[in-house]
């Protein structure tokens, strides 16, 4: 028996939450862009008419769908997919103290690292799959209604918004990893995901919008990757973020004292 053990429980655990989370946004984005395909005049003047703060908020930018488009990506799946990310890392590292079980996983024969390893893999394999989904129902909704989206834009949004929910996942792991309570890692990881999409939202109002840049959430949506595509920079930067919050998880886990 090996981490692969761990990592067939992990699946079982996660499988039905994963593509529940999935299925919804992939049919929540197919019913709202239904809508907006029957209501699309009124839709384009409520999105042209929005405040510059409100606007800011939901988003939309150029891309076609507008007001509609800019609350899927920017509101909507992020918020259910980062947030999931944050319980889940936060379980996985410091769930099992918290439910009494890590006494039984620990007696599979596998390191440590390995074990946080194996943890921050279902992490990024939920993440993965349920962003996928996502994007198949966006994709098949543009298809039904006609809406001409760039579906090199939508895969570049989709990965962009996959690798920010890693990275704050791995920041609850992390912190989980460190502190040993599940509480406390969703409770950092979650009020810094809130408060980084604040400084990304609405700094970019002010005198001092490159203040923004130093919000993950900027990485993002800041090059409007609906409309342009693949940003090799903003990827990377959300890549060595999410490498860095997992190199943290892996240190300190076999350092940490637990408690079965």
């Amino acid at each position: 028996m090996t981490s692969l053990t761990l990592w067939g429980k992990d699946a079982r655990d996660r499988a039905l939450t994963v593509l529940v989370l999935g299925a919804g946004l992939a049919l929540m984005s197919v019913f709202a862009l239904m809508l907006y395909d029957n209501m699309k005049e009124t839709l384009d003047e409520l999105t042209a008419s929005l405040p510059t703060g409100l606007d800011a908020l939901v988003g939309g930018g150029e891309a076609p769908g507008g007001y509609v488009v800019g609350e899927l990506f920017n509101l909507i799946a992020p918020i259910a997919i980062v947030g999931y990310a944050v319980m889940l890392g936060a379980s996985a590292s410091a769930g099992e103290e918290d439910s009494g079980t890590l006494a039984v996983l620990m007696s599979i024969p596998i390191s440590r690292t390995r074990f946080i390893l194996t943890k921050a893999g279902t992490v990024l394999a939920a993440v993965l799959v349920s962003t996928a989904l996502f994007w198949l129902g966006v994709a098949v909704a543009a298809a039904i209604t006609g809406l001409d989206l760039n579906h090199q834009g939508m895969a570049a949004a989709c990965l962009q918004l996959a690798l920010l929910a890693v990275f704050f996942g791995y920041v609850a792991l992390a912190v989980g990893a460190i502190k040993g309570r599940g509480a406390i890692a969703a409770g950092v990881a979650g009020g810094m995901a809130a408060l980084s999409y604040l400084v990304a939202t609405f700094v970019p109002l002010t005198d001092y919008p490159d203040v923004a840049k130093v919000s993950p959430w900027y990485y993002y949506m800041g090059a409007d990757p609906l409309v342009n595509g693949f940003d090799g920079a903003h990827i990377a930067v959300l890549a060595v973020l999410a490498l860095a919050a997992c190199l943290v998880a892996v240190v300190s886990y076999p350092r940490r004292d637990l408690h079965a």
